[in-house]
C-alpha cells in the first residue's frame, strides 16, 4: 500500500471511530453519573477528534475538553516504563542487572529462595514479574514530599506472592520501584527526571507527576469515588498511577507509538529498545499476548493493539493503540468504578477495526494425535476443585462430565488429554485448559487461553474433592471471625476466615502455614496475624464486633 492509500485508510477508521464513540459514549456516561470526560481520536499528525463532556466542577463554569486535566492512573506505567528505557539509552541503567546494582541496601521478603533481590531486574519489574504484590504494607503516610521514598522502603516489608520471575502478577509495587531507581541513578526527583526526559520532548507539556503542580492547575477535573464523595489529588504511588495528563498530551504519548519511537522526524528511542518496549515479556509456550513494559499487547483481526487502563482515587481512564493502521484512541474520566473502560470501550474501538479487516482468526486446539482421558481418569480427578485469582473457578464433575464453571460465564464442559507432563482440556468452543505442576507454587497451576494460546491468565487451585484434611491447629481458632479490609483506613470490603477440611480458609481461598501467625493464600498472598495491626495482601484486617 502506498503513503496517500495508506493515509486513506487512516482517515477512515479515524472518521469510523469517532462516529462510533460519539453515538456510543453519551448515553454511557449519562448513565454511570459521570461528571467529567473527555475522549480523543489519535492519527499520524496527531489529534483528530474530540468531545469534552460535563465541567470540572459540576457547575457551567468551566467545561470539559481535550486539555482538562485528569489523573490518569494506571496508565502511568506506560510512561514510567518509556522513561526507564530513556535511562536505559542513556547508560544510567541495564535491563538485565540485579536492582541491587542500584539499590545496595534493599531486600524484600520470600519463603522460596535467599536473597531474591539479587535477582530481580528492571524488565522484571517494567513486564510485572517480580512478584510483589500490589500493596505496599500499612503505616505510610498520606503522599506528601516524603512518601515515595517511604513507600518504596515499606516494599522490603512485603512478602512476595511467587518466586521472582515465575509468572506474572499485576502490582504498582514494581513500578514504583522502577521510577525510584530512575530518581537515584539520575540525581533528580521522579517528577523532574520524567518531565525534563520524557514530557518536554514528546511535547506533554501539560503532563506532571507532581501532586501539588497537578492541584493548583485551575483545569483539573477533581476525582470522584463511585459514592460520589470528592477524592483527594494527593497519589504516593506516583510512578505506577499518579500522572495527571490530557487528552491533547496523551495523543502526542500515542504519535510516539504511531511513528515507531520518532518524534517530529527525530528517534526519541532507539529502534531495538522500541522493540524491547512492545514484546510481550517471558513468554509461555504458543503465546501470543500479554504484558510488555507497562502496557498490554492484544491481537485484534489482522493486527494488533497495545493498550492499558487505569482506576482508583476517583479516575478511570483507558487507552488503546493500533500501530500498524496508525490511529489510536485515548478516554479519561473523573469518577472511579463506572466500568466502562477495559471491555466495553476497547470492544467498540476494536469492532471498528474488524469491520475494516475481518473477525478473530479462531483455531483449533492443539490435540491431534493425543488421546482423550476418561472423566474418571485419576488424572482429571487430581485437578477438580476450586481455582482463584481475581475470581472464582469450579472444576467439577455434572452428571459425569467434567465441566467448568466461573463467576462470570455459564458452565461448559471440558475434554481430557494429556500432553507431555501438561494435562490440557477443551472447553466450549475456544477456551483451552494447560494445567501444569511448577514445585515453586502451592499447589497446582492452571493456565487459561483461547485456543491460539494468545491469553495466558494463572489461576492457583484451592482444593479439591480428592485432597486430604489439613492439619486443623487449635491455635487457629483464634484467627476464625468476620473482618473488614482496609484500604487507605476506609473498610473497601469484607472477609470471613475459618477453618474447614483442616485448613485455615480466606473466604474461598485455602491457606498454608508458613510459620506461626503467618498464613499464604493459594494465590501467593500473605495473611499476617503476627503483626500489628493484621494484615491480607498487605491492606489491613480490621475484626467486626458482633
Amino acid at each position: 500500500m502506498n503513503e496517500p492509500e495508506k493515509l486513506h485508510d487512516v482517515a477512515a477508521l479515524t472518521e469510523a471511530a469517532s462516529a462510533a464513540l460519539d453515538g456510543w459514549l453519551p448515553a454511557k456516561i449519562a448513565a454511570s453519573s459521570i461528571r467529567a470526560a473527555t475522549v480523543g481520536v489519535v492519527g499520524p499528525g496527531g489529534l483528530t477528534w474530540s468531545r469534552g463532556f460535563g465541567s470540572i466542577d459540576g457547575g457551567e463554569t468551566r467545561f470539559v475538553d481535550e486539555e482538562t486535566l485528569f489523573c490518569v492512573r494506571s496508565l502511568s506505567k506506560a510512561i514510567t516504563a518509556l522513561g526507564v528505557l530513556l535511562a536505559v539509552q542513556e547508560g544510567l541503567v541495564e535491563l538485565d542487572a540485579p536492582i541491587t546494582e542500584y539499590l545496595p541496601g534493599f531486600m524484600i521478603q520470600t519463603r522460596y529462595e535467599p536473597n531474591p533481590e539479587r535477582r530481580v531486574t528492571l524488565r522484571h519489574l517494567l513486564a510485572n514479574r517480580a512478584g510483589f504484590t500490589h500493596d505496599e504494607p500499612p503505616g505510610n503516610d498520606p503522599a506528601g514530599p516524603a512518601s515515595f521514598e517511604k513507600r518504596v522502603a515499606a516494599i522490603s516489608r512485603t512478602w512476595l506472592r511467587f518466586p521472582v520471575g515465575l509468572r506474572y502478577a499485576y502490582s504498582n509495587l514494581h513500578f514504583d520501584l522502577a521510577g525510584f531507581i530512575l530518581q537515584e541513578v539520575s540525581g533528580d526527583p521522579f517528577p523532574t527526571y520524567m518531565k525534563e526526559r520524557v514530557f518536554e520532548p514528546l511535547g506533554m507539556r501539560a503532563s506532571t507527576f507532581d501532586w501539588s503542580e497537578a492541584a493548583a492547575r485551575p483545569n483539573l477535573a477533581r476525582g470522584y469515588d463511585p459514592g460520589g464523595a470528592i477524592e483527594g489529588v494527593a497519589i504516593a504511588e506516583a510512578p505506577a498511577a499518579g500522572l495527571y495528563s490530557t487528552v491533547r498530551d496523551l495523543s502526542e504519548y500515542l504519535r510516539f507509538h504511531i511513528h515507531d519511537g520518532s518524534v517530529v522526524g527525530r528517534q526519541l528511542l532507539r529502534k531495538n529498545l522500541m522493540e524491547e518496549y512492545r514484546t510481550v515479556q517471558f513468554l509461555e509456550s504458543g503465546q501470543e499476548a500479554g504484558y510488555c513494559f507497562g502496557i498490554f499487547w492484544q491481537p485484534v483481526s489482522s493486527t494488533h493493539s497495545l493498550l492499558h487502563s487505569g482506576g482508583g482515587h476517583g479516575y478511570q481512564s483507558q487507552m488503546i493503540v493500533y500501530p500498524e493502521l496508525s490511529f489510536g484512541v485515548t478516554f479519561l474520566t473523573n469518577k472511579d468504578g463506572h466500568g466502562l473502560t477495559v471491555g466495553p470501550l476497547q470492544k467498540v474501538v476494536d469492532d471498528v477495526v474488524r469491520d475494516r479487516l475481518g473477525p478473530d482468526p479462531v483455531a483449533e486446539a492443539p490435540t491431534e494425535g493425543m488421546e482423550e482421558l476418561a472423566p474418571d481418569d485419576e488424572r482429571v480427578r487430581a485437578v477438580l476443585g476450586r481455582y482463584w485469582e481475581m475470581g472464582d473457578w469450579t472444576l467439577e464433575l455434572i452428571d459425569g462430565v467434567p465441566t467448568l464453571a466461573t463467576d462470570s460465564e455459564p458452565p461448559v464442559p471440558v475434554t481430557f488429554y494429556e500432553r507431555g507432563e501438561e494435562l490440557l482440556g477443551v472447553c466450549g468452543e475456544s477456551g483451552l485448559l494447560r494445567f501444569a505442576y511448577p514445585k515453586a507454587c502451592h499447589p497446582s497451576m492452571l493456565l487459561w487461553s483461547d485456543r491460539r494460546l494468545r491469553n495466558v491468565v494463572y489461576r492457583m487451585r484451592n482444593g479439591g474433592p480428592a485432597d486430604p484434611p489439613g492439619p486443623a491447629k487449635p491455635e487457629w481458632d483464634a484467627y476464625c471471625g468476620t473482618y473488614d479490609i482496609l484500604w487507605k483506613d476506609v473498610p473497601c470490603d469484607d472477609v470471613r476466615i475459618h477453618v474447614r477440611n483442616g485448613y485455615l480458609w480466606f473466604d474461598d481461598r485455602r491457606c498454608i502455614e508458613h510459620e506461626p501467625g503467618l498464613f499464604f493464600t493459594c494465590d501467593g498472598e500473605a495473611i499476617d496475624f503476627r503483626s500489628s495491626p493484621q494484615t491480607a495482601a498487605n491492606l489491613i484486617l480490621r475484626r467486626q464486633r458482633g
